[in-house]
């Protein structure tokens, strides 16, 4: 799923959670940010169900259960949701959690012990997917085992796996014959069933876009999400200090990347606004 837009204002958690339970569209919250969830393309629908009718079939009848993109996961403790503007509420593509489910609150609706999470990857939110978003499961999740990335655009799938509370090790797969090992559930996932029905483009066809850094020199800026010829940033607390409290900026890419080259040669920190970037 691609997070498209983001709604101009800050939430606290008990504000996300009201409106996002009486709304028809879904919406990822992240620091008082809400972010709407865009539609998703054919190959991303195909790979989700695939992925559910294996696991599904596979799980039935065991401590584990598969629980559909609807389901979201909370990253962190709440001391005081009512005031509360930090933390991550994602809706990960698909989820498994064995043993009794535990949830935020009577809804049900919010897991907090996820044992294997599944994202299908796009253009929009890979960036996000594979680092801010995987910082904090790993350091707000300890159910959290498995960690998979599954790419649309041909039959590639990257795993993560916890070692320890401060290791992880990663694995790829690549081509329809391979099998991941998932080993938290001795299960070997084939990549022919991941992809059925699913049509890649030729390679010739795809168009390359310049590789692009997801954090910037000096670590004044990161990547948060690239959706077309637009990214989203998140700004260093010592720039906040010069430009005010605006913690996430959308900007055209290619100002992206000439802020980087801006940031490469500065000395200190620069004022963002004088470069006409904010």
């Amino acid at each position: 799923m691609r997070a498209e837009k983001q709604i101009p204002q800050r939430y606290t958690v008990e504000a996300y959670l009201q409106m996002e339970r009486a709304s028809e569209v879904r919406h990822e919250y992240l620091d008082g940010a809400i972010f709407e969830m865009a539609g998703e393309s054919l190959a991303h629908r195909d790979i989700c169900t695939n992925l559910i009718v294996e696991l599904g079939t596979k799980l039935r009848g065991s401590r584990c259960r598969v629980l559909s993109k609807d389901t979201k996961v909370r990253n962190g403790a709440l001391s005081s949701p009512r005031r509360v503007m930090r933390g991550l509420f994602s809706y990960p593509d698909l989820v498994i959690v064995c043993g009794t489910p535990q949830f935020h609150d009577e809804y049900s609706d919010i897991l907090l012990n996820p044992q294997v999470i599944i994202e299908v990857l796009s253009e929009a939110t890979e960036a996000f997917d594979r680092g801010e978003k995987f910082q904090r499961y790993r350091e707000h999740l300890s159910s959290l085992t498995d960690y998979i990335l599954v790419a649309q655009d041909r039959p590639y799938i990257e795993h993560f796996t916890r070692r320890s509370a401060e290791r992880w090790e990663m694995i790829s797969y690549e081509g329809t014959d391979s099998a991941l090992e998932l080993s938290s559930l001795d299960y070997r996932l084939q990549l022919a069933e991941v992809y059925d029905r699913v049509e890649f483009l030729p390679t010739d066809d795809v168009a390359e876009e310049p590789p692009f850094e997801t954090e910037a020199p000096q670590g004044l800026t990161r990547l948060l999400l690239k959706q077309g010829k637009t990214v989203m940033i998140e700004l260093h607390p010592k720039v906040l200090e010069k430009n005010g409290k605006k913690e996430f900026v959308m900007l055209p890419y290619v100002e992206f990347v000439a802020l980087q080259e801006i940031l490469a040669d500065a000395e200190d920190v620069l004022d963002l606004r004088a470069a006409k970037f904010l």
